[in-house]
């Protein structure tokens, strides 16, 4: 006697197929559970990134406290300088001239 599996998109009773009769969907739970692997490695994939964002975020995560606190630093001093620009920026746009 043959399995017989449902389809969970159209309804229909497929006798013993990995993939759907009618629409072809994926049925076979070995096959469904390799192709959920595969897409969450996909996603997991870390994507390229720029060679400075990648250093920022090594600092950033480092076990040493002293890089951390570096970075911190940095990114403060980084917040303010660009923080009085834009307040200067802002007062020139306002301003008639």
């Amino acid at each position: 006697m043959s399995i017989q599996r449902r389809c969970p998109d159209c309804n229909t009773w497929n006798a013993g197929g990995s993939h759907c009769q009618t629409c072809g969907k994926i049925l076979d739970p070995e096959l469904l559970r390799e192709e959920a692997d595969l897409r969450r490695s996909q996603e997991k994939a870390p994507a390229a990134g720029h060679l400075l964002d990648t250093f920022f975020d090594r600092m950033k995560n480092s076990d040493w406290l002293i890089i951390r606190g570096l970075y911190w630093l940095g990114y403060s001093v980084w917040f303010v300088f660009f923080s009085i620009i834009s307040f200067f920026m802002f007062l020139i746009a306002w301003t008639p001239g």
